[in-house]
């Protein structure tokens, strides 16, 4: 696969960020592979990007004891 110029995809698009505890900045919107399969995760998560994702989400399972506020 080639390269990505990420630059490029960004170019005019407007982001927002949410900070972490440790101060580190992420994009409010990501993108979750959670039930796509092993076969499809590659080619999706590359469209993902180029679409102008830049969170990509690859936790396997969630579990909270309780809903967050």
């Amino acid at each position: 696969m080639p390269a990505l110029n990420t630059d490029e995809f960004m170019e005019g698009k407007t982001v927002k960020y949410v900070k972490l505890a440790n101060g580190v900045e992420i994009p409010k919107i990501g993108y979750g592979v959670f039930q796509i399969s092993k076969d499809d995760a590659p080619r999706c998560v590359r469209e993902a990007i180029e679409t102008g994702y830049r969170h990509i989400d690859t936790c396997l399972l969630y579990t909270s004891p309780s809903p967050r506020d």
